[in-house]
C-alpha cells in the first residue's frame, strides 16, 4: 500500500522552523543591543564624568547619596545607585531596581544601569511593563576567579 504524504505536514514544519529561526534572531539582537553601550573600563555617570572602574575593586565602597534628581528627563540611564540601591551586598536593593525599571519604562530606549563594583542585594522580584519600546536591563558583570 502506498502511502500519501499530508500537505499540511510540510507546512506545518516550515512554519516552526521559521519561528524557531525568528525566536533565535530576536534573542540574539536583544544580547547585542544590551552591550552597545558598554565601555571597558571605564563607565559614565549620569553627569558625563568618568570614573575608572578598576580603581573600585575588592570591598564595595559604600556611594554616597546622589545630589541630583534620579529622575530627570537629560539621559536615558537609569542607574540603581541613584534610585536608593546600597550596594554593599548586605541591605536589600530591590525596591530601587524596582524603581529604576519603572522610571526607564517611562523612556524610549531606557536602560537600566547596574554596576559591577558594588555588590547588590535583592529578591526575588518580576520586572514588568508596560514598558516604551528598546528597554535595556544593563548588567556589567566582573568575574573574580578563586586559587
Amino acid at each position: 500500500m502506498k502511502k500519501t504524504i499530508n500537505p499540511s505536514r510540510p507546512v506545518y514544519l516550515l512554519i516552526v522552523f521559521l519561528v524557531v529561526i525568528f525566536t533565535i534572531s530576536f534573542s540574539t539582537t536583544t544580547c547585542v543591543e544590551a552591550r552597545k553601550n558598554y565601555h571597558h573600563g571605564k563607565t559614565k555617570n549620569h553627569h558625563g564624568t568618568q570614573r575608572s572602574l578598576h580603581k573600585k575593586r575588592g570591598h564595595s565602597p559604600a556611594p554616597s547619596t546622589p545630589a541630583f534628581d534620579p529622575y530627570t528627563k537629560k539621559s536615558n540611564i537609569f542607574d540603581i545607585l541613584s534610585f536608593g540601591a546600597k550596594g554593599d551586598g548586605v541591605a536589600d536593593d530591590s525596591k530601587a531596581l524596582q524603581a529604576a525599571w519603572k522610571a526607564a519604562c517611562k523612556v524610549e530606549g531606557g536602560i537600566v544601569k547596574i554596576p559591577s563594583e558594588f555588590k547588590f542585594l535583592t529578591r526575588p522580584i518580576s520586572l514588568q511593563g508596560p514598558c516604551k519600546p528598546h528597554l535595556v536591563l544593563q548588567i556589567v558583570v566582573a568575574f573574580k576567579c578563586g586559587k
